[in-house]
């Protein structure tokens, strides 16, 4: 059974907004855009559509200290947009993934990156159930910085579907 953790408390919960925007994200090595897309959208964003739209971070990981640890800077960094719902922040539960050792490999892929492009999926899934009755259409938004924006016919990327004809 899928279970979602909501990591923060909202005054509202944001129904039938014109735009759900999700941010997924997942620990890195190196340097976390997280904050950086954040803040990109919060000063890009004019209020009237402040108001027509809901931000969900998808903190893509199990280890409930660190997801912890960022909805917690979150909350320090955007206490009026989490509380105005603006922002949600969400989570899985420890028990949303399957056992990663068993899966089969596939595409010549080694078995490591089987394992990411199948966490991955997994991820844009739970994190588009959870957006589909949040608004009338859903864009993803990866916390990476962006070189180029172009888009394709392959798969959802860069596409901007209805909510209701995307499920």
């Amino acid at each position: 059974m899928m279970q979602l953790q909501l990591m923060m408390n909202c005054a509202c919960v944001c129904l039938s907004v014109s735009i759900v925007m999700g941010v997924p994200s997942v620990k890195r090595e190196v340097h976390s855009y997280l904050t950086d897309t954040l803040n990109s959208l919060m000063s890009e964003l004019s209020p009237a559509e402040k108001e027509d739209c809901v931000i969900v971070v998808f903190i893509a990981e199990t280890d409930q200290q660190y997801a912890n640890s960022i909805a917690e800077n979150l909350k320090r960094l955007f206490p009026v947009e989490i509380q105005a719902g603006l922002i949600e922040i969400i989570s899985p539960s420890v028990n949303f993934y399957p056992d990663f050792s068993h899966l089969k490999e596939s595409f010549g892929d080694p078995k490591e990156r089987v394992r990411w492009r199948t966490k991955q999926n997994l991820d844009y899934c739970f994190l588009m159930m959870y957006a589909q009755s949040k608004g009338t259409y859903y864009v993803q938004q990866p916390s990476e910085e962006w070189m180029i924006l172009e888009f394709s016919q392959l798969g959802f990327i860069g596409e901007a579907r209805q909510c209701a004809s995307a499920y």
